[in-house]
């Protein structure tokens, strides 16, 4: 799954590619498998899919309708599938898996984005980059799930932070996989 761009999606949206070896990719023909709404409408981006015994999930940064056109501030959503093609955002409308802090001084009080979800069998944990209200500093946080819907943010955020001055990731980290 992947983000494509065009004059008629110019926020994006989400298409599917297979391969059977990593390298040859071929695009399914259906594309784009997941569309904009209006709770997603602006830059529909970076989608994670895991696969479990019943169904695809997906989560995937976007920004909505009603947040301003400059606006960087963008949630997680998720999203389902029984075949990995045809998706419901879940329950009916977009669900927003994670969204930015709603105290206008911590970390990830300006955005959250880049999800990457991982399973153990039992419980999930996703690992998500986020900004403050500065939009500077990017920084990764973590989250974790027993039912992929319901998401509680690690006390101990952000787990991984800039380095100091001068070296190769002082101004920021994100988009952890």
């Amino acid at each position: 799954w992947y983000r494509g761009v065009s004059p008629k999606f110019v926020s994006g949206a989400i298409g599917l590619a297979m391969s059977v070896d990593g390298i040859a990719w071929v695009k399914y023909s259906g594309n784009p498998v997941l569309l904009p709404s209006s709770v997603d409408l602006r830059f529909m981006t970076t989608p994670n899919v895991v696969k479990t015994s019943a169904l695809f999930n997906m989560w995937y940064a976007a920004r909505g309708e009603g947040d301003q056109p400059l606006s960087q501030v963008q949630r997680i959503l998720y999203a389902t599938s029984f075949d990995g093609i045809h998706w419901e955002k879940y329950a009916g409308g977009p669900k927003i898996a994670l969204q930015p802090n709603s105290t206008a001084e911590v970390w990830d009080s300006g955005s959250v984005y880049s999800p990457t979800v991982y399973s153990d069998g039992t419980n999930y944990g996703l690992w998500y980059s986020a900004l403050n209200q500065t939009f500077l500093e990017p920084r990764i946080g973590f989250a974790t799930s027993k039912d992929l819907t319901s998401w509680t943010k690690f006390p101990g955020n952000p787990v991984l932070t800039p380095g100091p001055p001068g070296s190769w990731d002082s101004v920021g980290v994100e988009n952890p996989n």
